[in-house]
């Protein structure tokens, strides 16, 4: 399992979440939650395509 890192971004005016394992794979949320469901997400989607492979 990959630690999931959330920062807020004044720029962008929400949160992000990072896996810094796994590059190119930010996700956005208005909410913290919201960037967490994103970042889960789009672990899940990697792992399904690595399995693929």
């Amino acid at each position: 399992m990959y630690a999931i890192e959330i920062f807020y971004s004044d720029e962008d005016e929400g949160f992000i979440a990072i896996v810094p394992e796994l590059p190119g794979c930010p996700a956005f949320g208005e909410t913290e939650e919201k960037a967490l469901k994103g970042g889960k997400d789009c672990h899940a989607a990697l792992a399904a395509d690595r399995k693929r492979d």
